[in-house]
């Protein structure tokens, strides 16, 4: 083999290895947090627990990662589902997950579903 043809193997396997990890393994999440009186939360770190159903009305959690500190700004928090604990692939299969929340030990606040990532569409 060639010089030139063993550069170009070793190219293709680093672009082929390359696209193998373009998929992001974590979900984008954002969300607000409100005071009982309804402003904005103060600015800090809130602990969050993230928990993924397969309905609405699910009683068991097919994923659960936190406690995990957020943190607030103007009552407004981003986070990356699956940063301390991977997303499993039963949760891609899921018709139509629902994400619960949960700050700070409260009880967990009404589901909402989770709706597709850019790759998910792409992909589709």
């Amino acid at each position: 083999m060639t010089n030139r043809m063993t550069q170009w193997l070793i190219a293709l396997t680093l672009m082929c290895s390359g696209v193998a990890w373009a998929v992001p393994a974590q979900v984008q999440v954002a969300g607000a947090i409100t005071n009982t009186g309804g402003g904005a939360a103060p600015d800090g770190g809130y602990k969050l627990t993230f928990t993924l159903y397969a309905s609405e009305d699910s009683p068991v959690a097919e994923w659960v990662e936190g406690p995990v500190v957020a943190v607030v700004k103007n009552g407004q928090f981003g986070y990356q589902l699956g940063t301390t604990k991977p997303l499993p692939a039963l949760v891609g299969k899921l018709d139509k997950p629902w994400l619960g929340v949960q700050i700070e030990g409260d009880p967990e606040l009404p589901r909402r579903p989770l709706g597709s990532a850019p790759f998910a569409l792409r992909a589709a």
